[in-house]
């Protein structure tokens, strides 16, 4: 199967995954995101990522900050903060400078809390991107 690689730009915006999208492949953005629908593979975004209530994501996620109410599989390596809301899912390893855990929240996995995580997030300098089209990378 080809995958295609999304790879966003744009620091003042901010992308929204609609809750009846499926998207199968990695995203590498430079805004923050938010995602109500399905994504299967690996978000690397210098912004904040928030997985709404119907949200859900299969695959590893970098953000400066991310904010789950809905389902997460995988491993999580955050700068600042990691919020697990009331409704939140969380199966995996998580690497953040601060973790805020809601009541009702359900999280199982590792944790390590770093003081300074300044090089956890990529930057991806806008003349350096471009768009990889129907490959496996």
């Amino acid at each position: 199967m080809k995958t295609k690689r999304i790879i966003m730009q744009d620091k003042n915006t901010i992308t929204i995954i609609d809750e009846n999208s499926i998207i199968r492949g990695n995203i590498h953005c430079n805004h923050s995101l938010r995602i109500n629908g399905r994504i299967v593979g690996n978000i690397i975004a210098s912004g904040k990522v928030v997985i709404g209530i119907n949200g859900f994501v299969e695959g590893n996620i970098i953000a400066q900050e991310l904010d789950i109410m809905g389902e997460v599989i995988g491993k999580l390596k955050i700068k600042d903060t990691l919020s697990l809301k009331a409704n939140a899912r969380l199966l995996g390893d998580i690497e953040t400078a601060c973790l805020v855990i809601e009541k009702g929240a359900k999280y199982m996995g590792g944790c390590k809390m770093e003081l300074d995580m300044a090089n956890a997030i990529p930057e991806y300098p806008s003349d350096k991107v471009k768009v990889l089209n129907g490959t496996d990378d």
